[in-house]
């Protein structure tokens, strides 16, 4: 009797579940509510507000449960731990390493040291980008004032033919042009 009442027991806790304050919002949940995940039906216990740090999940269920759902027993892929205090970070950390080896364990500084690197490499990105966008911008003034320069000798062929035809040889016609070309700057 005590074991068929402890396995009916276990049954309901497996489905029951807690939710994110947010999220019980958003969807108007409150404490009874059902939800349902891969098919299986959860009743809300708990509405549960996670820390400002912690990026939160929507519904929080018995791991076993969620390992079964996922049909990942066994496995788990996150577990976030506070310290009591910045200065237990560390001790915590050495005990986590101990007691799962193979665990990627990640602190605040790690965190920090990352976003820094990212800042890094888009200063860096943003600096080069500069760099070839001003290079950019000066091959095409380049081109730009050579496609005038030869629409503009172009235009006046005919000119520079008079002249020559008049005597004036092409040094004198240059001169002219840089002249012309001086005074209308």
């Amino acid at each position: 009797m005590l074991i068929t009442y402890l396995l009916r027991e276990l049954r309901r806790r497996m489905r029951q579940s807690m939710v994110d304050s947010n999220y019980a919002k958003s969807e108007n949940l409150k404490v009874g509510s059902k939800i349902s995940a891969a098919g299986t039906s959860f009743t809300m216990v708990g509405i549960v507000q996670a820390a400002e740090s912690v990026t939160d999940a929507d519904a929080y269920i018995p791991l076993p449960r969620a390992q079964s759902l996922a049909n990942m027993p066994g496995e788990v892929n996150t577990i976030y731990v506070s310290a009591a205090s910045t200065s237990d970070i560390a001790a915590v950390y050495s005990e986590i390493s101990k007691a799962m080896p193979t665990a990627t364990v990640t602190t605040s500084s790690d965190l920090a040291n990352e976003v820094s690197d990212s800042l890094s490499s888009a200063s860096t990105l943003a600096n080069t980008l500069g760099k070839w966008l001003a290079v950019a911008v000066l091959v095409a003034a380049f081109f730009l004032a050579s496609i005038l320069t030869v629409f503009a000798l172009t235009w006046r062929v005919r000119e520079f033919g008079t002249l020559k035809a008049i005597g004036w040889n092409s040094g004198r016609i240059i001169r002219q042009i840089m002249a012309r070309r001086w005074s209308s700057v």
